[in-house]
């Protein structure tokens, strides 16, 4: 039985490649430019795992679908999937291997279904925010306007370092092992509050290259759309914290501060 499945809205769509793009990355840079391809169109299908860290908890009517969304631009032989959850991720070495058997099932079998429905080539699409975790002269950081490409049949490797966290590396690399040809395209990053637009920028005119049909407009209203959601989200947890202190003197206090407790 698979612990991954793909369900498409109609009917499965077949293209020759895939774009994978992280949403939880910091700076948001390539969300952006992945949105600045197929724009305010609706997803054709959704991956969904129980190994997703996908939220339990809903509302209507702002449903929120659960899973990974997959887009296809339209005048293009691309597809789209947006990671947008990933199991926690620990460096402690007695958790690593925890995140290993979390991780292998659903990347190896999407990367399977994804080959055997026709695909041959895999792009995964980030920036180096996570060297921001080392010292420079472990991980420096990059420029954000050029692209440093890695291919895992061995055809084009940069030089420049990318610390890489799990989903960056483990999709391309099982992707090549199941016979296709993939690889990571990323920029650099700058620490920012908001939208990281040299990186995005960088990334847009990347896959604008490698025959994505991006539009201008599409990129300026993602920017405009994250940095709003940016700015809600740093207003609730705001709010969640000045609740946490509020006292707790319900039958649950059990000497918490939180009136959230349990």
């Amino acid at each position: 039985m698979s612990d991954m499945e793909i369900f498409w809205k109609d009917k499965p769509v077949v293209r020759k490649n895939i774009l994978m793009v992280p949403t939880i990355d910091l700076g948001a840079s390539a969300l952006v430019a992945a949105q600045s391809a197929y724009g305010k169109s609706k997803p054709v299908g959704r991956v969904l795992s129980k190994f997703q860290a996908q939220d339990v908890f809903n509302g209507v009517p702002d449903f929120g679908e659960p899973g990974w969304p997959i887009y296809a631009p339209t005048k293009s032989d691309w597809l789209i999937i947006e990671v947008n959850s990933w199991p926690a991720v620990t460096t402690h070495p007695d958790k690593v291997s925890d995140t290993w058997i979390l991780t292998y099932p659903i990347t190896t079998q999407l990367c399977r279904a994804l080959r055997e429905g026709g695909a041959e080539n895999l792009c995964y699409l980030t920036t180096t925010f996570a060297n921001e975790m080392f010292p420079d002269e472990a991980f420096p950081q990059v420029k954000r306007s050029r692209i440093y490409e890695y291919y895992f049949d061995g055809s084009s490797k940069t030089t420049s370092k990318a610390f890489l966290l799990p989903p960056a590396w483990m999709f391309p690399y099982m992707f090549n092992l199941h016979g296709g040809r993939s690889w990571i395209a990323f920029t650099g990053y700058k620490s920012t509050d908001s939208v990281d637009e040299l990186a995005a920028d960088t990334l847009y005119d990347y896959i604008e290259k490698i025959g994505l049909p991006v539009k201008r407009k599409h990129f300026d209203l993602a920017i405009e759309r994250i940095n709003d959601e940016m700015a809600d989200e740093a207003e609730a947890i705001s709010i969640m914290d000045s609740l946490r202190k509020i006292p707790n003197t319900g039958d649950n206090a059990n000497g918490t501060e939180s009136m959230l407790w349990g």
